[in-house]
């Protein structure tokens, strides 16, 4: 990011003009621009330069707390239109790589910059921004619904006026990744397979939420029905794994009661309770859960029977599964503190390890992009080392005949394949087990990645093992 270009209220720097098609159009000046039609985006031009500058920064504040930090501007806005402005500012992270390149004194020019990338159709409120900029409105052109990279590219160099603007799709990625992705398939070309997975980065994520059978005389197409009333819109509905639907992120789902018949849960964390596979009556162990409902999946598939025991060195979090589970109704979750990565109890007593980990956090780099900018090859290591520990603790604590269960939110091999092959050297007694694809519902292989650009959900991986009591012999 150029930190040497002037702020809004700099009176010693030449003010600059956006280029490109608008460039020949007669300054407006300050006081004749009409104002910000839409509240949300009124908003947005205030906190853009703001955020702007922390996400140029290692350790700067996120977007939460930038919007905690106006109370004011905020308050005055409805749930509708603060979902808009976190919108309009999450696009400024999402499209960082190609928007620090062309940022002008005008705080709305990379909003509408960014705006435009994301969106299908042109509104009043890229119209303002594009008047405040210099530039006539009838010449933007959305972009969000572009065919491909090299359409939205083109387009964009278009609207800045430059044909060197970097529309690498590379630009908008931590520069590490492209060394740590998997091996590419051998019926694939690098660059398309390199820009699917970009773009599923790029795309917008939903809100999934899983139907718990948990109400007396009410079924699981009846609380669909009911939840499609409320909010006025039908969600889309998953077909092999039919407790899963989704609605955009703008719909706003009323308020449960206890026990809550519906629970927020990607469909990729659904996908992990499902190759659990749990029967009802054992004993299963979740290692320091990066998503408290994968708790609640589990102890749903027991039927209230045997124990979920919730083991982290995290007190908040402890609490937290214990109220969750207390508001769903699930009576067989228990909760237990670990000292370091020591999983607490006799070891060999689960009969079902689930170790979840976020890793390097790609499963939330489309609703948190502010994650990836931050994101530091050099935590790598320190993060795999801390995976390895958990697994062998896992394996310690299973007994025989368990299952061993390794979710994590990422795609690099660093945390997937390698993670697994290198535990299944250093123990020969763990045997992969297949399971059934919830994405397709065929028996398939022992490990899979869900990628975000061609399935549901974000980015995880899944692999099980079952623990024998000898190595299995190879003849």
């Amino acid at each position: 990011m150029n930190r040497s270009r002037p702020r809004p209220n700099s009176t010693n720097s030449r003010l600059k003009r956006p280029t490109g098609a608008g460039a020949r159009r007669p300054f407006v000046s300050r006081e004749t621009v009409s104002p910000v039609s839409n509240a949300a985006g009124h908003v947005a031009t205030q906190l853009a330069r703001e955020y702007w500058d922390e996400l140029g920064a290692p350790k700067g504040r996120g977007l939460t707390a930038i919007m905690r930090s106006h109370p004011q501007e905020v308050g005055l806005l409805n749930d509708f239109q603060k979902h808009r402005l976190r919108s309009y500012l999450e696009a400024l992270a999402r499209w960082h790589g190609w928007l620090k390149g062309h940022t002008q004194r005008f705080v709305e020019w990379p909003l509408l910059l960014a705006a435009i990338l994301e969106s299908d159709k042109i509104d009043d409120t890229h119209r303002a921004w594009a008047r405040r900029c210099d530039l006539a409105p009838e010449r933007l052109m959305a972009l969000g619904d572009a065919p491909n990279w090299i359409a939205r590219g083109e387009g964009y160099r278009r609207l800045v006026g430059s044909n060197r603007a970097n529309v690498d799709p590379w630009a908008l990625m931590p520069g590490w990744l492209r060394t740590h992705l998997p091996n590419i398939p051998a019926d694939e070309s690098a660059k398309n397979w390199h820009s699917r997975i970009l773009e599923g980065f790029q795309q917008k994520p939903f809100q999934w939420i899983r139907i718990r059978d948990v109400l007396k005389n009410k079924s699981v197409e009846q609380t669909i029905e009911k939840l499609t009333e409320v909010v006025g819109q039908a969600p889309w509905r998953s077909r092999k794994l039919t407790t899963a639907v989704r609605w955009p992120l703008y719909i706003e789902l009323p308020e449960q009661k206890e026990p809550w018949p519906w629970i927020a849960e990607d469909f990729s964390d659904q996908m992990i309770a499902q190759v659990c596979d749990p029967d009802p009556g054992e004993r299963w162990c979740v290692v320091d859960p990066q998503e408290l409902a994968v708790v609640i999946d589990l102890a749903d598939r027991m039927n209230g029977k045997g124990l979920v025991v919730v083991a982290s060195p995290n007190d908040r979090l402890l609490k937290a599964a214990a109220l969750l589970a207390r508001r769903c109704g699930c009576h067989n979750v228990n909760t237990r503190l670990m000292s370091g990565e020591v999983i607490p109890g006799k070891s060999g007593t689960y009969d079902g390890v689930l170790i979840h980990e976020s890793g390097m956090g790609m499963d939330r780099w489309r609703t948190d992009p502010e994650r990836r900018i931050r994101s530091d090859e050099r935590d790598l290591k320190l993060v795999v080392s801390q995976i390895d520990l958990r697994l062998r603790a896992g394996l310690k604590a299973l007994k025989s005949g368990g299952r061993l269960v390794y979710a994590v939110g990422s795609l690099t091999k660093d945390e997937t394949d390698s993670t697994a092959d290198r535990l299944m050297i250093e123990f020969p007694n763990l045997v992969p087990q297949e399971f059934v694809d919830p994405r397709t519902g065929q028996l398939g292989s022992p490990r899979f990645h869900n990628w975000p650009e061609r399935d549901f959900g974000e980015a995880l991986f899944l692999t099980r093992w079952m623990k024998t009591a000898t190595a299995p012999s190879i003849g």
